[in-house]
């Protein structure tokens, strides 16, 4: 009824007070996440709408796999048997990339091309853009395939502190295709240690794919100024 006061008893009292506190915690840690992780996923997602306020770039590594010593590390899980091969005769602009292969063996599992970088002078992993791009040709892959970049942080410990992936490319195109990401490092309060770069196929029950001419840079973004 209007206007009747409402007694609440200790158990509803404590049961309120319980909610309340999860609110507030909510907005205290979960809220600036989420502010903080969103416009990094969108950035992902989206580096043709980023790539026009790049003001500078320093590059750290341009590889277009013309020799077998440039070759990256791999990954599948122990049950996956896709066969990673390097292809001296096939390549984007010049002979020599890297082949994933059977992916029928695979059974949809993630495998991947993957380099690992730590922290240095020139990575200091923290509050810094970068900008990462692969070709790729893909024959033979079910319309589901996804292949995407995806780029890892993890701490001293090995644990993942934030994990992004691009725009998955299309497949089977009869053409080399680019994918590229342009992501940030976590904060500093963060304490990254490492970054994995993933050349991943995923959903793939059938076909081959070839990357090729891979470019990683630091660069420096226009700042946005917010309108009053």
């Amino acid at each position: 009824m209007s206007g009747m006061n409402v007694l609440l008893g200790e158990k509803e009292k404590k049961r309120a007070e319980y909610f309340y506190l999860t609110f507030q915690n909510i907005k205290k840690e979960v809220l600036p996440l989420l502010e903080d992780l969103i416009p990094k996923f969108k950035m992902a997602k989206n580096p043709e709408e980023f790539k026009k306020d790049i003001v500078s770039e320093e590059i750290l590594i341009e590889d277009g796999f013309d020799t077998e010593k440039s070759r990256w590390s791999t990954w599948q899980r122990d049950y996956s048997f896709a066969e990673f091969e390097y292809d001296k005769e096939f390549g984007h602009l010049n002979k020599g990339s890297l082949k994933i292969e059977n992916l029928e063996e695979s059974k949809g599992t993630p495998v991947c091309y993957l380099k690992t970088f730590y922290k240095d002078e020139k990575l200091k992993m923290e509050d810094e853009a970068y900008y990462f791009s692969a070709w790729y040709y893909s024959e033979g892959l079910n319309k589901d395939a996804k292949i995407n970049v995806v780029v890892q942080w993890k701490d001293k410990e090995n644990k993942y502190v934030e994990i992004f992936s691009s725009k998955p490319g299309k497949v089977n195109q009869k053409e080399w295709n680019k994918i590229e990401i342009i992501f940030k490092s976590p904060s500093k309060e963060k304490s990254t240690n490492s970054l994995a770069i993933l050349l991943l196929v995923e959903g793939a029950f059938s076909g081959k794919v070839w990357f090729d001419d891979v470019k990683f840079s630091k660069i420096k973004l226009k700042e946005k100024i917010d309108p009053e």
